[in-house]
């Protein structure tokens, strides 16, 4: 058992330095594709690779008429972040970025926890809360100035909109994860190719370039993250997982500092801490609780 839990950690390890290596292809791209036309070619390649593997391991199965609107509904929040989150990993320090995509999915989460899953809130759940956004407070003051409002925006809607996505997802735990992968990253590619083609988008189509290997490696680690991610949960418990997988931000500013020599301000890192802290306290008293600490 010890061997797998430790063999699960390394997974997910695995999983969260591709999720932090997002950041590079953003910043890679940045300024070469329009934000939506990156968002639905990048999907092209992410949802080629779900289909692929869902095909070969026979995941896919019947979608039943009553789950449709969960699908929906997931597909659509997830195709709504994928431009967002490439925005402000492109123009924003990536530690900024990671810090507040997080603590935008925390605080989310919790709302819609009590207003579409009637979970009930414990004094540990609401300090959890409030640490998160005092830290996503913090982060701001600390590291980002008036004009890089959009940016930021655009993290917290990133966060946001996958907070989305993971709760709705709790309602189709019958489906495999490939399976629901596979139906947003559909919807991601119909939805951002919609809206790239109204906002009149410049298409480049030059695939000899930096810039297009850098959305394919971006696609690659988008289906590598999520396929690791429910690998490695296979062999530890998922509170414990959870906690592993913050370690996107640790890559994401070893990754800023060493290739983009990006420095966040004292108070940007405690407003980071006070949001991870957010993220294990639930998990840290549970523990306590259980005695298993």
């Amino acid at each position: 058992m010890q061997k797998s839990r430790g063999f699960g950690v390394f997974i997910l390890l695995s999983a969260a330095f591709f999720y932090a290596s997002y950041g590079i292809f953003s910043k890679i791209i940045a300024g070469t594709f329009p934000t939506f036309f990156q968002a639905w070619t990048r999907s092209v390649v992410s949802l080629l690779c779900f289909v692929v593997f869902g095909l070969v391991s026979r995941l896919f199965v019947k979608i039943r008429k009553e789950d449709m609107k969960w699908f929906l509904g997931i597909g659509i929040v997830g195709a709504l972040a994928i431009a967002p989150i490439f925005y402000s990993l492109a123009y924003l320090n990536l530690g900024t970025a990671l810090f507040i995509q997080y603590a935008a999915t925390v605080i989310v989460s919790y709302v819609l926890g009590v207003m579409l899953l009637r979970e009930k809130l414990t004094k540990v759940n609401y300090a959890a809360f409030f640490l998160a956004l005092a830290g996503l407070l913090l982060v701001y003051w600390g590291d980002i100035s008036i004009n890089r409002l959009v940016p930021v925006l655009a993290a917290f809607a990133g966060g946001a909109f996958f907070s989305v996505y993971f709760v709705f997802s709790k309602k189709i735990p019958q489906y495999s994860s490939i399976q629901v992968n596979t139906f947003a990253y559909t919807l991601g590619v119909i939805v951002n190719l919609l809206i790239s083609v109204l906002l009149r988008e410049n298409f480049d189509f030059n695939f000899i370039s930096s810039a297009w290997a850098a959305n394919v490696g971006y696609g690659i680690a988008g289906f590598l993250g999520s396929g690791l991610t429910i690998y490695g949960f296979k062999y530890i418990e998922a509170n414990k997982g959870s906690i592993v997988l913050l370690s996107e931000i640790l890559f994401g500013i070893l990754f800023g500092f060493f290739l983009f020599r990006e420095m966040l301000s004292a108070v940007a890192v405690l407003g980071g801490l006070l949001i991870i802290f957010s993220i294990v306290l639930p998990n840290l008293n549970s523990k306590l609780n259980s005695g298993r600490l």
